[in-house]
C-alpha cells in the first residue's frame, strides 16, 4: 500500500459548522459482490455491540448533537465503491469532543451487528427498494439497455440492479456477508476525505485507520464492442415511450481527445442550451425530456428521451441530424462558448458542495485523472468546433431501444 498520506485528503474550510468524514472503500467487481456491498450499506452503523437496538443507536446520535452516517455504493467499470459519510457539529460549537465523535465512528464502523435478523431486514429493504425502482418505466428501460449491452460485453452487467440482482440478494449467506464486511473494512483500498475547520491534532485522531494489508484497485477502461443492431422494441401498458439511442466511441478519460469528447456530449445533450434540447424539445416539441449520458470509462454514449409513441421514428431521425451537425460544424460557435461557460460555472460551484467536491477528488484519484478543477476548466476552454467534429466522426451507432407505450393506442 502507498504511504497513508496518498489516501488521505484534508479539505480545510470554515464555510460549515459541521465536520465531514468520508470513507471510500474500493474493491474489484466479481459475482455477488455488488449485492453484498448493497447489503452492507444497510447493515453498517444500523446497530452495533455498544448500541444493540435502533433506539439506543438513535439516543447515542442525539447525545452527540445529531451525528449522522449516510452510506451508498457505486459501480465504475470494474470497481465497486462503498461510501460512508459521517457528519457532526464541530466541537467548537457544542459540548462534545473529537474523542467522543471518534469513538462513535469506530464503534459503528468496526462493531456493527450482523446476524440472521439484521441480515434478513437488510435483504427486505434492498429488495423492496429495487423492486419499486425497476417498476418505473424509465428504470425498466435502463435495465433493458444494460442487458442488451451486457450480452456483447458481460462486464457491463456491473451496472445492473434488475431481476438478477434482486434474486441474488437471497443467495447471500450470513457467513458470506460477515467475511465481506471484514474484507471491506480491513483489506480494501481506503480513500479518506476529511472536511471542515479542524486542528491538526484532531485530524490525526480522525484519520487513524490501518493502511497495512490493503489491496489497491486498478480502474480499467473498457471499450464497448458489438455489431450494430436493428431497433429493439418492447411494449408496455404505459402512456409514454422511452427511447434510447446508443453509440460506441474510442474515447475515455485517458484519451488525448477526452475534453473534446466531453464538451461535444455536453453540447449535444447535457447543458440547458444543448442541441437536443433546443431542437427536439423546444423547437419541435417531440419529447418531454432529453439528455445524453456518457460512460466515461467505456466510451459509450446513451441518448435518452421520453416521447409519444407516434413520434419515435421522427425523433430518431432528428437526433441523428443533431449528431451530424456536430460532425460537420453546422452550428454557431457561440453555442459552444455558452456550453463551456455553463460547464465551468458548474465545476467551480463544486467548491461549495462538499459531496460533489469529494466525488470529484475521488473519481480523479481512482482514474488517475490528475486535473484540478481549474485545470479541467482550462482544458474545456481550449476545445474548438473542429475538435468536436473530429470526435463525432468516430461515433458508431450501436443500437436503438424503445420501451413503447401502448396505453393511448
Amino acid at each position: 500500500m502507498k504511504n497513508n498520506n496518498s489516501f488521505i485528503k484534508v479539505i480545510n474550510t470554515r464555510k460549515y459548522k459541521d465536520i465531514n468524514l468520508y470513507l471510500r472503500f474500493s474493491i474489484e467487481y466479481k459475482p455477488l459482490m455488488k449485492e453484498k456491498i448493497a447489503l452492507l450499506c444497510k447493515l453498517i452503523g444500523d446497530v452495533s455491540n455498544k448500541y444493540p437496538t435502533k433506539l439506543e443507536m438513535t439516543r447515542a446520535k442525539d447525545m452527540l448533537y445529531g451525528i449522522s452516517l449516510a452510506s451508498s455504493y457505486k459501480a465504475r467499470a470494474n470497481i465497486l465503491t462503498l461510501s460512508l459519510h459521517y457528519s457532526f457539529i464541530n466541537p467548537k460549537f457544542v459540548d462534545a469532543t473529537i474523542d467522543e465523535y471518534n469513538d462513535f465512528i469506530k464503534e459503528t464502523l468496526y462493531n456493527s451487528i450482523i446476524n440472521e435478523a439484521t441480515l434478513a431486514e437488510a435483504k427486505r429493504t434492498i429488495k423492496y427498494a429495487a423492486l419499486r425502482k425497476i417498476d418505473k418505466p424509465q428504470a425498466k428501460s435502463t435495465e433493458r439497455f444494460i442487458e442488451i449491452v451486457s450480452k456483447d460485453n458481460p462486464e457491463f452487467a456491473i451496472y445492473s440492479e434488475g431481476d438478477k440482482f434482486i434474486k441474488n440478494i437471497d443467495k447471500i449467506k450470513l457467513e458470506d456477508i460477515k467475511q465481506t464486511y471484514r474484507t471491506i473494512i480491513n483489506n480494501c483500498q481506503l480513500n479518506i476525505y476529511l472536511c471542515g475547520d479542524i486542528e491538526n491534532n484532531d485530524i490525526n485522531k480522525l484519520t487513524t485507520f490501518s493502511f497495512n494489508n490493503r489491496n489497491l484497485v486498478n480502474l480499467k477502461t473498457k471499450k464497448i464492442t458489438g455489431k450494430p443492431k436493428k431497433t429493439i422494441i418492447d411494449k408496455s401498458d404505459i402512456s409514454q415511450t422511452y427511447l434510447s439511442m446508443v453509440y460506441t466511441t474510442p474515447f475515455n478519460k485517458n484519451h488525448s481527445d477526452y475534453f473534446a469528447w466531453f464538451m461535444g456530449n455536453a453540447l449535444l445533450g447535457v447543458v440547458p442550451t444543448s442541441l437536443l434540447f433546443a431542437q427536439i424539445r423546444e423547437k419541435m416539441s417531440l419529447c418531454y425530456a432529453i439528455t445524453s449520458y456518457d460512460y466515461k470509462n467505456e466510451g459509450l454514449i446513451r441518448i435518452i428521451t421520453s416521447i409519444d409513441a407516434k413520434n419515435k421514428d421522427k425523433t430518431i431521425k432528428e437526433i441523428e441530424n443533431q449528431i451530424n451537425r456536430l460532425a460537420t460544424c453546422d452550428y454557431e460557435p457561440e453555442l459552444l462558448d455558452t456550453a463551456k461557460a455553463l460547464i465551468c460555472n458548474t465545476l467551480i460551484g463544486t467548491y461549495d458542495d462538499l459531496d460533489a467536491l469529494v466525488d470529484y477528488y475521488y473519481e480523479s484519484s481512482l482514474s488517475k485523472f490528475n486535473y484540478s478543477i481549474e485545470e479541467y476548466c482550462e482544458n474545456v476552454s481550449k476545445v474548438s468546433v473542429k475538435d468536436i467534429a473530429k470526435v463525432y466522426k468516430k461515433y458508431k451507432h450501436y443500437f436503438n431501444y424503445a420501451l413503447l407505450g401502448t396505453k393511448d393506442e
